[in-house]
């Protein structure tokens, strides 16, 4: 992208403007959020980096007295690529942007005019939380994330088992495990069910997942309200006959979990239903932010034709090594598929 104009219709070099308030303090990429997401930092040592495992060993096999011991087998996982993108802005302005700026006698303007350069870097920071989100609510699809390559998205009800070939208990509500087959919206009883299911993944040698005990649930802000409700009462939640609520902080600590909530503050309005449960200790080795380089602007404008130009760039990739992490709901009721 390409910003052509410092300031469009030009109010910092304007003498008569006598209060300047500089937006970029308000802008939601004025921080980093994807950490609170699970991401993990690596840094890329070649452009196209690729992500595996290797399976641990299998069940022993049952054995008479004077038989042939059995071979016992490591799977491989499913290889994926990261795919490093590149997202670059140039920010103008004119020299007579900047002489005008030196005859207005105004140290509080020359600051806001160098403040304005420093917070160039808010442009790539917003690609950053931006395809973070993606890899989340674009996760039931392969147009943003191909997936980790098992052939299916990252969010899905097929995934394989490398040992076995057959499908594994997946990563949405369906049937196989659990009643539901649509899309839950969130509450207790979808929470406590979704995490079950996650209890109950298996590897690629086809064993059982140690059990979850650091959740954290992803949500929209239009969702927040009802997801701190669920995890704060104590009952119901809404009323006291319905007994002890069994996805509340409280309730789950008793089975040896903690369990708490973030926003996705880049997920738009049309996916303000979609939530997610995320292991952190699993997403800690499966979730990753792979750095090129990170935001960066150059030290030194380049001055062309009258005009100085400020450039800066990010290369980098939110990748999911293994889908085992999470679990994906659209919220809406509607058919799994």
């Amino acid at each position: 992208m390409s910003n052509i104009n410092f300031v469009k219709d030009g109010e910092v070099v304007d003498a008569s403007v006598r209060i300047l308030f500089e937006e970029a303090s308000e802008q939601l990429s004025n921080y980093l959020y994807y950490k609170e997401h699970g991401f993990t930092e690596l840094s890329a040592d070649i452009p196209e980096e690729k992500f595996s495992s290797v399976s641990g060993v299998g069940k022993g096999s049952l054995t008479v007295a004077g038989q042939q011991y059995t071979d016992n087998v490591r799977y491989k996982g499913y290889a994926s690529t990261v795919n490093l993108k590149k997202y670059t802005s140039e920010l103008a302005y004119s020299e007579e942007d900047l002489h005008w700026i030196g005859r207005a006698g105004s140290t509080k303007r020359i600051l806001e005019f160098k403040n304005n350069i420093a917070d160039h870097v808010n442009a790539l920071n917003a690609n950053v939380n931006s395809d973070a989100a993606k890899l989340f609510y674009l996760g039931q699809g392969t147009i943003f994330f191909a997936g980790v390559g098992d052939s299916v998205p990252l969010f899905d009800q097929a995934h394989p088992i490398r040992k076995s070939g057959a499908t594994a208990n997946p990563n949405l509500f369906y049937t196989g495990f659990g009643a539901s087959t649509t899309h839950l919206a969130f509450d207790a009883d979808p929470l406590v069910e979704a995490i079950q299911r996650m209890n109950r993944f298996t590897l690629n040698d086809d064993t059982q997942m140690l059990p979850c005990k650091r959740l954290r649930i992803l949500c929209s802000n239009e969702n927040q309200e009802t997801v701190a409700r669920v995890l704060t009462s104590m009952y119901g939640p809404d009323t006291s006959w319905l007994g002890k609520n069994s996805a509340s902080k409280e309730f789950q600590a008793g089975l040896g979990r903690t369990i708490d909530f973030r926003i996705i503050p880049d997920m738009p309005y049309a996916y303000k239903d979609f939530w997610f449960v995320e292991d952190l200790d699993r997403a800690n080795k499966m979730l990753w932010m792979v750095w090129g380089w990170k935001p960066r602007l150059n030290n030194q404008s380049e001055y062309r034709k009258g005009t100085y130009y400020n450039d800066g760039s990010v290369l980098f990739a939110p990748h999911a090594a293994d889908w085992r992490f999470g679990f994906a709901s659209k919220g809406d009721g509607t058919a799994v598929s």
